[in-house]
């Protein structure tokens, strides 16, 4: 999306979630670290930027887990050494290097 300075800014929606989906096992936290596992091996390590939105209400009790934090942890505990877990604001700023990296750049010298 373009902003009113004519900069790009990203528009992203996560590839996956942590959240109770009620018996279909699709947003468990040990499911999920394997899918992100998968995802960052082969032809694409390295290249991948996944988002993962996390149900903060969702409980696992089957994995002896809390909400929250608690299921986070446990997915970031199973994922593989090559996969880096970061925040969002630079989740965003490695979109924007990958796509507009001149723009990127003109931001960053802005501050």
């Amino acid at each position: 999306v373009e902003n009113r300075k004519g900069m790009e800014i990203p528009v992203v929606t996560p590839k996956f979630a942590i959240w109770d989906t009620t018996g279909t096992g699709r947003g468990d936290p040990l499911l999920t670290a394997e899918r992100i596992n998968n995802l960052a091996k082969g032809e694409n390590a390295g290249k991948k930027n996944i988002w993962t939105v996390i149900h903060a209400w969702s409980e696992f009790p089957q994995l002896e887990t809390n909400r929250g934090l608690d299921a986070v942890k446990l997915c970031v505990d199973k994922l593989d050494d090559q996969v880096r877990v970061v925040n969002p604001e630079e989740l965003l700023w490695r979109i924007r290097m990958e796509k507009r990296p001149e723009q990127t750049k003109i931001l960053v010298n802005q501050q």
